[in-house]
Parts: C-alpha cells; structure tokens; sequence
C-alpha cells in the first residue's frame, strides 16, 4: 500500500446543502442515517492492515467532503459543494462501465521490444500462429477479462466488486487521492467481506493514495512489473469519477502504456554480465565497495552530462580544490577537456561504448589518479585506466548471487541513470552536502540534451542519442517545465528516494537547470561560496584505503562451475516439468536460428521511445487506442502459463542465477502466447495455439541451458570446479 501523509490536507469544515431534485434528490446525510457498526468493523480491518491511515482515520471529523443520502438509502459525496457522482454510488456500480467517467484497454503495449534470440522465438511463435488462423488476430481480446485491473477513484467503492468479477483479475490496484473518500466509505462498504475475499484467494489486491498524478502512474508501474508484466496486454483502466488529479493520471497511463511491461531482462544481457564479472574479478586484486558510516569534511559535487552544465563549468573549476568532484558516465571528457580532474567516476552499464569513452579519454589526459566506483558487470577494460578500481555489487543480475559479499557491498538507489549512482555514492561515502550540476534529466529545448564537449555531440564516437523527450514537468529553476521521458522521471523517483534515507543528516542542493527534485534546494551555482579545505586528495585517499581488498580467495569461494552446472540443469527440469511434458526434453541441442548479438541498450531504448511515438507495435498492429466498449476484452490463462507464472512472478525469496537467465527472457514467449490466446475464441485453434507456445517455449528453455553451459566452458575451461 502506497501511502504520504505529509501529502495530505484535510479541510474540517462546511455548510450542508441539498443536492439534485425529485426522486435523485440527495441530502445531507446525518447522524442517524450512518452504519456506525459497519464503521467499527471496517476500522478494525483497517486497523489490522493498514495502521497508519487507520490511526489517521481516528481523528477525522465531518468536513467540508461528506455523506449525502437519497430516499433509497443509496449514497454519494459533496465535494467541493457539488455531488461527486451525480448519482448513488450502488446504482453507479449497478450500471457498469457506462456510468463511469472513463475506460480506457491497454492493448498490446510493449511487444516491439524483443531482440536477439527473444526476437527469434516470438517470430517462430508469430509465423506458426499465423499459419493456424484464417485471417490476422484482431487487435482486442475477444472477451472481458484481464489479469491487471486499476481503478482510478475508489470514492465509496461500490463499483469495485462488480468490475472485480466481470474482468476475473488476478491483480486489482485501487488508486485514491482523497483520504476523505475511503473514510466515508467505511460507513457504507462492507471493507470486511471484501478484504477477506481476497486474503482467501491467490489473487492480489494494492492501494495507492498518492495525491501526484506522476507518482500514482510509476506507482502503477511498480504494481504491475513485478507480478506478471507478461500480461499487461488487456489491462483495464477504469477511472470512476472526474477529477482532476485522476485525469491526469489515466492519461499518463495510458500514454506510457509500453512501459508496464517494457522489458524485465535479456537473455543476452544476463550472459554479458556474468562474462563482465568473471573477467572482472577472477585476477582482482584492488577493493570492493563497503557502505561506510564514517563522515568526510568535504562537500562533493555530483557531475552530470545534462546541458546546464555548460553555464556550471567555471564555478565547478573554480572550486575543485574546495569539493571532491564525481563525474557521472558521459561527463568525465568534459571536465578533462575543462581542467577539472575528477577524484571519483562512476559507470554501471556494460554496453561496450564505455570502453571506448574511457579509452578516448585517456589518450589525452592522465586519469590514473581518479578512483573508479564500478559495477562489477562493467565491460572489462575499463579498469585498466585508473590505478585502484573499486567495484561494488549491482544486485538483480545473474552473477550478482555468485559473487555478492553482503548487503553493504552494493549501493542503494543507484539506479537508473548513472547520475543516480554518483548522487548514493556520495551519500553511502560519507559526504554531508551534496551539490549536483548537470543532472538536468530531460531539457528545455530538445535540440540542447547534452553539454557542449559529451560524446553526444561528437560525430567521431558512435554514441547516438534519440530519446523522445515529450513529457512537461515542472522546472528546478524560473518556474516553467522541464522536457522529460519516463526513465529520468524514474530517475527522478530514485534520487528522491535516495535523499529520505538521510533526512537530516546531509543537505542538498540542485544546481541544474533540469527537473524540479522534491527534497533538493535549488541553488544557482552562482550562489555557490565554499570555504577553503584540507587537501582533499589526503582525506579523499584515506577513506578509499578503508575499502576491504578483493583476493583471489574470494574468487575461489564464489566460483564453481560443477556446482553451477548441475543447478543450472535442475533448474532447467523444473522448469520443464512447468509445461507438463513429462520429459525433461528430448536430448536435442537447441541452437538459436541466426546469430545472437550482444545486446545495445541505446539501441532497444531508441526503439522502444521510436514506437511508443509512433504508437504502432512493429509488425503494424495498432497500440491501443480504442476505448473500451464494456464488451470486448478476456484474458486467458492456460496450465503451463499459470504454472511458470507462478514460478517466476510474484517472486519468492532471493532470485538465483538461473532466475535471472530464464526470466527476463521467457517474458516475451509468455507474452506472445497471451496475445494470441486472449484474440482467439475458445476451440480448436486456441488449443493449437496453447500448444505452438508450449513447444517453442520448451525448445526456448533448453536453448537457454545450452547456451549457459557453454558459456561456463568458456570461462573455465578446466575440468577442476
């Protein structure tokens, strides 16, 4: 449950009026017309569930939002001296989705996204579909139900148990704003009944409060992507009653629809990591990271690519004696090229292009003297540039569970801009005031999205950039909006969340010209006057000597290919024994039909942005734009596809290696096969498509054991574990 009660105000007073005329004449409700023992009830179940906005329960008061009553007994809501649904809230459920203010089905939102050997599997699906149907699927399922269901506006709430039964969904997200309204539905809802049906089913049930309509819409994210993204084609958005924030939430919604289920992990992705971390760390002999508690009497300036750095450049030179400087991915050849020698860089993606910017880098200036902070996963090479690099472990990756050393050897929120990772570290390092430049995440003009100097903007390194920036938010400095994508508005969550880890103890200021940041004082970097230091290089050198060494023990302990290999086989049969096959295959080595690229991250995120622009899926089906008719819309879930379901999402404990090699990519078959499925009537041919899913995705599955089991010969070629 999502919850801010710093974002809440609640008004306590108001004048009663009668609403309506006639027979759907409302009034006031009072006293006397309230189920007081229903409250009592409900508050317990609130009690027991939901403490905190209980406790806040307790001391509410009739205010200017309240009850009002009908001669039927039926209930609505004054709010702001009008009726909230114009209308009883029973006979607003009664009349379904025509009576609500919107409706929209996310149709198809993110099947663009495969590549590599996950490209070749849903083409195989695809084509062995097509081959079965008459005639291409149509572009909507061809019943009611869906897996994901979000209502926007709970209000009293009697529009929910109805719509949870027409749809059949297995994941129901409610969505208010207004504390005011669920408190008054605990006088008419019967919360008890609803709770306990869904505490005695497997099916899943989440409430968010948020009063943000970009935090409600990444907090819809956060409902989706972790249950079963693979089924986010055929969600159901219904947003009950007009209001404001609600509005603009369903829009964002349903604008970046693609995102609910963009990508969890490649296969190719999980192999590059772990190839990363083995060469990384196999003749390491230099630190890894370690959360410290120590505090340092130096500010630091956090430095990103963003285009206002351009106008920070000579306050950050002038003071680098005064701060220890991170420079942030991209940012590190412009301070070189400046006369600003960074005393940390920080990289985290293993994309190759990094190499070659380091490399690039080096050429004309000695960087030796920086301290890297790495992800361990990094493309190796990297390191060879600075004299003492420190990795640190980036959990949710295949190698992380080999060779992780403990909850305080990876940083928190460090995700996902590399900017996000220079702002943790900081924190993590000891640094008490935090000045960032050039974390601008987004621009004002999208023509400007990076600094003079970044690779960018360099037509000799291969570095394109063709994000779609098309999201307005508010601006840092001189009021206005910020040009800005869902990825650095996830940035922008993250670094949020970052600076509520240290509320009091650290102060923060934003000295882009980017995105607003709630938490971070905005302070122009001409404003920026530091007193002198002691020589930062002693104090900065002392603390990374406090990092514990990495050795070739550590190596030794974490790595077993025997082991690997046998778990990875097991882990292969249980996940064949998903599809009830009976057999854990039939011994035939499955090979990729054409060669397996490494994956380009760039690359999938230009193409993800290019389609979402063009609102159009790549083989031509439509994005989703039709409103929902109330009539069109089923979700279907065979026994196998409940079954990996149920092994993958939600998730269970700790994911292990052979999680993150077989998740992320068995994702797009799944999806594959729920389109399909949802589009076909009930018969023979739904069967024969449940059937091709099933046999391309055991031929997937041992695809997947085979190409691991290579790679760990690769690796470790010796016999010996």
């Amino acid at each position: 449950m999502t919850h801010k009660p710093t974002d809440m105000k609640i008004t306590m007073a108001g004048n009663l009026k009668e609403h309506g005329a006639g027979a759907n004449t409302f009034r006031p409700a009072t006293d006397d017309d309230l189920d007081h023992q229903l409250f009592a009830r409900n508050m317990k179940i609130w009690e027991q569930h939901f403490a905190e906005v209980a406790n806040i329960f307790s001391q509410m008061e009739p205010a200017e939002i309240y009850l009002l009553i009908n001669d039927e007994g039926d209930f609505d809501i004054s709010y702001l001296g009008k009726p909230l649904l114009g209308m009883g809230s029973r006979k607003m459920a009664s009349e379904g989705v025509k009576s609500f203010h919107k409706t929209h089905r996310l149709i198809d939102p993110s099947t663009y996204c495969a590549e590599g050997v996950e490209n070749e599997i849903v083409n195989r699906i695809r084509e062995r579909v097509g081959n079965e149907l008459d005639s291409p699927p149509p572009a909507r399922p061809v019943g009611m139900e869906c897996y994901h269901l979000v209502i926007l506006g709970f209000g009293l709430g009697d529009q929910v148990p109805p719509m949870a039964e027409i749809t059949k969904c297995h994941n129901m997200i409610l969505v208010e704003p207004k504390l005011e309204f669920l408190y008054l539905s605990l006088f008419t809802f019967d919360w008890e009944t609803f709770l306990g049906k869904y505490s005695t089913t497997q099916k899943r049930l989440q409430i968010i409060l948020d009063q943000n309509a970009v935090d409600i819409e990444l907090r819809i994210r956060d409902c989706v992507k972790p249950i079963s993204p693979h089924y986010a084609d055929g969600t159901t958005l219904v947003n009950a009653y007009p209001e404001t924030v609600l509005d603009k939430a369903f829009k964002m919604i349903v604008d970046n629809a693609w995102f609910l289920s963009s990508p969890v992990g490649f296969f190719m992705d999980e192999c590059d990591m772990m190839r990363n971390a083995y060469s990384n760390l196999k003749d390491h002999k230099g630190y890894y990271y370690q959360r410290r508690d120590a505090k340092l009497p130096l500010p630091v300036f956090i430095v990103g690519s963003g285009p206002s750095l351009d106008e920070s450049i000579d306050v950050i030179r002038e003071n680098q004696d005064r701060a220890a400087i991170v420079s942030c991915g991209t940012a590190l050849r412009i301070l070189l090229d400046k006369g600003i020698m960074p005393d940390f860089h920080v990289e985290m993606e293993n994309t190759p292009e990094i190499a070659d910017i380091i490399a690039s880098g080096a050429k004309s200036h000695d960087i030796s003297s920086i301290t890297l902070i790495a992800s361990f996963t990094v493309v190796p090479g990297v390191g060879k540039h600075f004299t003492d690099p420190v990795y640190y472990f980036r959990s949710n990756l295949a190698p992380t569970p080999i060779f992780f050393l403990g909850k305080d050897t990876w940083i928190e929120h460090s995700t996902p801009t590399v900017a996000n990772l220079g702002f943790s570290f900081a924190q993590e390092f000891g640094f008490q005031d935090i000045y960032m430049f050039g974390v601008d995440l987004g621009a004002r003009d999208i023509e400007r999205h990076h600094a003079e100097g970044s690779v960018y903007h360099d037509d000799g390194v291969e570095v394109p950039y063709d994000d779609v920036l098309d999201i307005e938010m508010p601006a840092n400095f001189g009021g206005g909006d910020i040009l800005t994508d869902t990825v650095f508005l996830w940035a922008k969550d993250s670094l949020q969340h970052a600076v509520r880890r240290f509320p009091t103890q650290r102060t923060y200021y934003n000295c882009s010209d980017g995105l607003k940041i709630d938490g971070i004082t905005p302070l122009p970097a001409s404003e920026i006057s530091l007193p002198g230091q002691p020589p930062k290089r002693d104090v900065i050198k002392q603390a990374v000597s406090s990092f514990p060494r990495y050795s070739s023990e550590h190596f030794r302990r974490a790595w077993n290919k025997k082991d690997r290999q046998s778990k990875l086989l097991q882990y292969r049969d249980s996940l064949l024994s998903c599809l009830d096959t009976g057999q854990p295959g039939d011994g035939t080595k499955q090979t990729p039909d054409g060669p397996m690229p490494g994956a380009n991250r760039q690359e999938r995120r230009r193409l993800a942005k290019l389609a979402k622009k063009q609102n159009q899926a790549p083989d031509g089906r439509a994005a989703g734009n039709a409103p929902s008719n109330g009539e069109a819309t089923t979700a279907f879930y065979s026994d196998y596809m409940v079954n990996l379901t149920g092994r993958f999402y939600p998730e269970t404990g700790k994911n292990t290696v052979e999680d993150h090699y077989y998740k992320g990519s068995l994702f797009f078959p799944m999806q594959s096969v729920h389109y399909y499925a949802t589009r076909t009537p009930p018969g023979e041919k739904r069967d024969k498509i449940i059937e091709i899913g099933r046999r391309e995705i055991e031929r997937h599955i041992n695809m997947i054991a085979d190409q691991v089991l290579e790679l760990y010969d690769a690796l470790d070629p010796g016999d010996a574990g």
